[in-house]
């Protein structure tokens, strides 16, 4: 998963790490630069100490972090959900105001580096100097080629793209190298000044040493001639290199978490950026709350003349990097101070010493203020924000959780043909409907009720994305519908074809098939006829005082599949994904009148982590079919409702008294998905009527008593 980076994470008993940050999703897509909240960073920065950067500066970095980190995620999140890669860039704002006003952030950060670090290029790490130039101008030329890619997707642009990426890998993997950080070691640069309780006068001491417990120089004496970690000098095209190394996998290959396309190597980025923050971490100064406390109880600081009684003992850290420190002396605790004289002097009014009176409550709440500070250096230095960042190349080296293009919708209603007696005035079958297993909770269980059945011929239509083959590896994604338990090939999984091989960028043609299967069934009864919006909201939204599917029983039904391709979704001709339109019609109505529910399932096949075809469903859906509906009075659903309020009614006294529920096993078993919740109603119904019907078999009279108890005198 990760290291822990946070003080209060290394302290607290081992459960795991912090969990992944949540895909943006697509709020982020309109709403300019991507940055984090506002106010966010001067929330984090109160009472800290800004030794290199300034504060504004150093707010910079860190929205500048907090931008890679939302661009990502809605990167790794929505290629799905755009034509090409052309509208992503534009909804994401990647090239327009918002970059334009990024890029000239990064390059006042980067001039202000060149101010701090400048030193480098006329002393003896010249080539780290040379180095970092380097990096920056890899980093310009593939974001260059990166916009070719989304302005015109030919091969030989692909291919430059392709060449320039591969430079890139070289320089993020060198800059993520922990040993190229080591620079020579100037006071100057981390803002030192003498007597203003800098920690460069602590170092080398007990009090501060590196968060890994490696020993310190004592950086006060020495200039130039002692190494410390510091990826200062590079850490801005570190983070332009990273968010434009995820922008240039989309652009090559949209689909690349699902093509395993550049997987190998953003996975090996996100491992060498894990390293490079646990080595970041680990070179920040810590105080040692108990080195000021030494066994006697004697108190010591390094700030504090050891002449005299020193004041507190010091706590927080400090980050060389981005030199942004939070250390102080702490005194929340009983001090007793004394001095030592001879009987004719006089006091001068400085004690001597100083004793914590009880060391171990001390300790106890130095280590607590410690903790809270060593976190804010943390928090405020990116440190963890480039934690998140890190995560997210994790995730694009993954598997995706879900398909990136399938997100089935509801399906739509339309009439497939307007039979005859449906034009208005026209007549149904005149029939009359009970209540069916329901007559056992009805004050009148012979009662019939009139109705009138239409058959009609309709059609329910959806439609979904399909990744189109890539253009770079030439994979082509397979997907297979399953509708009704027939299984329907769209498009079979397949690499890059041979040389000299043709390859079709997406299906063509339209697939039918017509199924008839064994199925639950019902009758479909409803207060009014419905309009194509009604049906519609049914499909949304379930049975409601108008509609129900009534008397659950097995039957058939007879189907018509039919599957057409658009090439290009939404009409653009670079985009990445076409879609599949997919419609349900019924056949044969007076034949197959009842009513019955399917599900629709799509499959997609994508490269696992082994490289080989992986096949799962994507997403699915339930689709309500109606070929034929009865028109019956209020009464009918006023009584129906009634007596399912009396069956719920009669089953929990049968529990509490008989315990009946054993007698029999369900005939159904309902299904907690709600995609199924008018099902699962019917289902349930059928339960508990043949539960009371069994607990009759066993013992009528008292179950009788039970029913009857419920009904008023004059209905038993």
């Amino acid at each position: 998963m990760g290291d822990s980076i946070f003080e209060s994470e290394r302290l607290a008993p081992a459960g795991g790490y912090l969990p992944v940050r949540a895909n943006s999703g697509n709020e982020d897509l309109d709403s300019g630069f991507l940055k984090p909240d506002k106010d966010e960073f001067k929330w984090l920065s109160k009472g800290l100490k800004f030794l290199k950067y300034s504060e504004a500066e150093a707010e910079e970095m860190y929205n500048l972090i907090g931008g890679a980190i939302k661009l990502a995620s809605s990167i790794v999140s929505i290629i799905g959900a755009v034509s090409t890669v052309a509208d992503l860039a534009q909804k994401l704002g990647l090239f327009g105001p918002a970059e334009k006003s990024t890029d000239e952030r990064l390059k006042e950060i980067g001039a202000r580096i060149e101010q701090i670090y400048g030193y480098l290029s006329n002393e003896n790490r010249r080539g780290l100097y040379n180095e970092a130039l380097g990096w920056r101008v890899a980093t310009d030329m593939a974001h260059a080629k990166a916009w070719n890619v989304r302005v015109s997707r030919s091969p030989e642009n692909l291919r430059e793209l392709n060449e320039r990426a591969n430079e890139l890998d070289r320089s993020i993997l060198l800059m993520l190298d922990p040993g190229k950080a080591n620079i020579a070691f100037l006071k100057s640069v981390y803002g030192y000044a003498p007597n203003t309780r800098h920690w460069i006068d602590a170092a080398g001491t007990s009090c501060l040493v590196r968060a890994d417990g490696a020993p310190l120089p004592a950086y006060g004496s020495q200039e130039l001639s002692s190494d410390i970690w510091d990826a200062g000098h590079y850490n801005d095209v570190l983070l332009s290199a990273l968010k434009e190394r995820l922008i240039i996998a989309t652009a090559m290959e949209p689909a690349y978490r699902s093509t395993g396309y550049d997987r190998a190597v953003l996975a090996d980025i996100a491992e060498k950026l894990r390293l490079f923050i646990a080595k970041w971490r680990s070179s920040i100064l810590v105080a040692v709350p108990s080195a000021g406390i030494t066994g006697g109880g004697e108190l010591y600081n390094p700030f504090d003349d050891p002449d005299y009684a020193a004041n507190g003992i010091l706590i927080g850290a400090v980050d060389p990097v981005t030199g942004i420190s939070s250390l102080e002396i702490f005194s929340g605790f009983q001090i007793e101070y004394s001095r030592t004289s001879m009987p004719w002097s006089a006091w001068g009014g400085v004690w001597d010493t100083s004793k914590a009176v009880d060391p171990e409550k001390a300790l106890k709440a130095a280590t607590d203020a410690h903790t809270a500070l060593v976190d804010s250096v943390i928090r405020a230095s990116g440190i963890a924000q480039l934690t998140d960042l890190q995560k997210q190349f994790r995730s694009a080296a993954s598997l995706p959780s879900k398909s990136q293009f399938v997100d089935l919708p509801d399906a739509r209603f339309r009439y497939a043909l307007i039979l005859p007696y449906m034009v208005r005035g026209g007549g149904g079958t005149e029939e009359t409907i009970d209540l069916g297993s329901l007559k056992t909770f009805s004050g009148n269980p012979n009662k019939t009720y009139p109705a009138t059945r239409y058959h009609r011929l309709m059609e329910k239509t959806f439609r979904f994305r399909m990744a189109r083959r890539a253009e770079w590896s030439r994979v082509q994604l397979g997907y297979r519908l399953r509708i009704a338990g027939l299984d329907i090939e769209l498009c079979p999984f397949s690499t890059r074809p041979a040389e000299g091989f043709p390859s079709t960028p997406f299906p063509t043609g339209p697939i039918e098939n017509v199924h008839q299967f064994a199925t639950d069934v019902f009758d479909c009864c409803q207060t009014r006829p419905f309009s194509a919006s009604d049906e519609d909201r049914f499909e949304r939204e379930g049975e409601d005082g108008e509609r129900v599917f009534h008397n659950l029983r097995k039957g058939s039904a007879k189907i018509q599949i039919t599957v057409q391709f658009e090439p290009l979704y939404q009409g653009a001709s670079e985009a990445h994904a076409g879609e599949a339109i997919v419609k349900i019609r019924n056949l044969e109505p007076e034949a197959f009148p009842d009513s019955f529910i399917i599900e629709a399932v799509v499959f997609e096949t994508i490269v696992d982590s082994n490289g080989q075809p992986d096949m799962f469903p994507a997403d699915s859906i339930t689709i309500h079919m109606t070929p034929s509906y009865l028109i019956v009075g209020q009464d009918f659903m006023n009584d129906r409702q009634k007596a399912i309020e009396h069956m719920i009614r009669t089953v929990k006294g049968i529990n509490d008294k008989f315990s009946m529920e054993q007698l029999t096993p369900e005939s159904f078993k309902p299904s907690p998905d709600p995609a199924w919740k008018t099902l699962r109603r019917a289902q349930i119904i059928e339960n508990k009527a043949a539960l009371v019907q069994a607990a009759l078999a066993v013992k009528p009279d008292l179950v009788k008593e039970e029913i009857n108890y419920y009904l008023p005198p004059q209905l038993r």
